[in-house]
């Protein structure tokens, strides 16, 4: 199937859950409207396909705690957001849409990419910006 069709397919699964999704010059999930902000990708499917099935993989993400009294703690609970909504993701590929291995080839190269980054970001910044970062992670997945 083609990766147009995978987004048709997921952005319906997606309304399903209450949310609607709305181009944008970033990826983000606004609780208070319930909206998955996503660019505007349409010559990329496959890459917006991925960046789908990560933000719902954010919707369907258990709350969890861990104390935000470092850097350390701050940029462990942004990363391992990170990655448990990108292994979501994952998972809805398979049941959900019913993905091949074959659909998936990058998904995680993509992934891995993505993560390098976040861990980039948290070293460079400074521990007040992680906690605030981590915080509204935190009230998200509580929101959601």
């Amino acid at each position: 199937m083609t990766f147009q069709y995978r987004c048709i397919q997921l952005e319906q699964y997606i309304n399903s859950l209450g949310y609607i999704i709305r181009e944008s010059s970033c990826y983000a999930i606004v609780p208070e409207t319930r909206e998955i902000l996503i660019p505007n990708q349409n010559v990329n499917y496959r890459l917006r396909f991925f960046g789908l099935l990560h933000e719902a993989g954010h919707i369907l993400e258990s709350p969890y705690t861990i104390p935000l009294r470092s850097k350390a703690q701050a940029a462990f609970y942004i990363i391992n957001s990170e990655l448990m909504a990108w292994h979501t993701g994952y998972t809805i590929a398979q049941t959900q849409c019913a993905c091949t291995e074959s659909e998936l080839l990058g998904y995680w190269e993509h992934a891995a990419d993505c993560i390098n980054s976040y861990i980039q970001f948290t070293a460079s910044t400074s521990k007040a910006e992680l906690v605030r970062i981590a915080r509204s992670y935190r009230n998200l997945t509580q929101t959601l």
